[in-house]
């Protein structure tokens, strides 16, 4: 389960570009850092880049949020099957952490250093957008940590994520990039 991210264009050039193009579409700098549930944080889509709060409005009343939703039922469920057929997204990120049993954080990343593009979907609620994380089992290097880790996806294959839901049901199964690992 992905609870925080990290954004930061650091030695990212990537992710420097996406806060760019954020920050002159929008007129103002863009926060990072670790990336909370709740938070507002860049998010991609098939038009360009806007700023989103994580996570769609918890079932458990004021202040809840589901911020992950497990890619292998998300097209099914109420709550997300309407967002992955119509409004799929993308995540940009530089790293994320999971909690292993014993209660260790770890951060992952990509071991060629590119940035990380994590399949998501969006939703307007009350006026406001909102995005959350799909998740899948983990494998790699995350799996020996947690048993769930986001659905990432290949730069080249974010045009056909957001365009085609068959296309991109496909890519929620397709393999993962070679992360690499370090306690945080």
């Amino acid at each position: 389960m992905c609870a925080t991210y990290v954004l930061s264009e650091k030695d990212n050039e990537e992710i420097a570009q996406i806060l760019s193009d954020i920050e002159n579409r929008l007129g103002e700098k863009v926060g990072t850092g670790d990336i909370f549930p709740k938070n507002e944080a860049p998010v991609l889509l098939g038009d360009g880049p806007r700023l989103m709060l994580w996570g769609f409005p918890g079932y458990k009343g004021e202040g809840s949020v589901v911020y992950n939703a497990r890619s292998e039922t998300a097209f099914e469920k109420t709550m997300f099957g309407d967002s992955m057929k119509n409004r799929r997204c993308v995540i940009p990120a530089t790293a994320f952490y999971e909690w292993s049993k014993s209660k260790k954080k770890y951060r992952f990343r990509r071991s060629d250093g590119k940035a990380l593009y994590f399949g998501g979907c969006f939703k307007e609620f009350r006026g406001v957008y909102r995005y959350t994380i799909l998740t899948r089992d983990a494998d790699g290097a995350v799996s020996p940590v947690h048993h769930r880790m986001p659905v990432i996806l290949q730069k080249e294959d974010l045009d056909a994520w957001f365009k085609d839901p068959d296309e991109a049901a496909r890519l929620l199964a397709s393999a993962q990039p070679e992360l690499e690992s370090e306690i945080a």
